[in-house]
């Protein structure tokens, strides 16, 4: 005889689950849980965030940040000193900003076409107060002395050597003035330099 549906459920489970799905599903969910997980994750992300964070890490990184800052600080400022012990300007030395006007002497440890080898006192240096064009540098910025210096194949000279009159045979009547001058450290580095000094050192070393 034909078996037809009940209206109302069956008191015990089925032995083998229907080989076919339900036109319509259940109107109702039921009370208790399925003891196991369903085969497949759902593939729609839910349209709320979750409350707690997750168990798993997520199984792509995130963008990492930048490695370097976006902005470059750079130096709008440089020294200048008194040319000479004839200089009596306090602080003899100071740090102004690179587009104030200023005279400028060029220093070199080695021999330059016209330069001036001054060896007052302790110095041992050539000396040269004359631009690419051959005019007194008295009232310059800080990027026309340092332009010229470098055009010439030289430097600007450093606090110490305009502090030990070592510049005084430049001339160009600075001795009495601030110059632009080259940065210098006043304290020996902390880690010693990687390549060997071109000549030995006067003295034996401590160790």
């Amino acid at each position: 005889s034909e078996i037809l549906p009940t209206n109302e459920p069956s008191a015990l489970p089925s032995l083998s689950p229907t080989l076919v799905v339900s036109q319509v599903p259940s109107a109702a969910h039921s009370s208790v849980p399925t003891a196991l997980p369903s085969n497949a994750p759902v593939f729609a992300p839910s349209a709320i965030p979750s409350l707690v964070t997750s168990i798993a890490p997520s199984a792509t990184a995130s963008v990492p940040p930048t490695l370097l800052p976006t902005e470059t600080v750079t130096s709008d400022t440089a020294l200048v000193s008194c040319a000479s012990v004839q200089c009596t300007a306090s602080p003899s030395v100071e740090e102004v900003p690179k587009t104030s006007l200023y005279g400028a002497r060029c220093c070199s440890s080695t021999p330059i076409p016209d330069f001036i080898h001054s060896t007052v006192g302790v110095c041992d240096v050539y000396v040269y107060g004359l631009d690419l064009n051959g005019n007194c540098m008295k009232q310059v910025t800080y990027k026309y002395a340092l332009d010229a210096c470098e055009g010439l194949g030289a430097r600007l000279c450093t606090v110490t050597e305009n502090a030990d009159n070592c510049t005084k045979p430049a001339r160009c009547g600075l001795n009495k003035v601030q110059v632009w001058s080259g940065f210098e450290s006043l304290e020996p580095s902390a880690v010693p330099s990687i390549e060997p000094s071109a000549e030995p050192s006067s003295e034996p070393s401590a160790f």
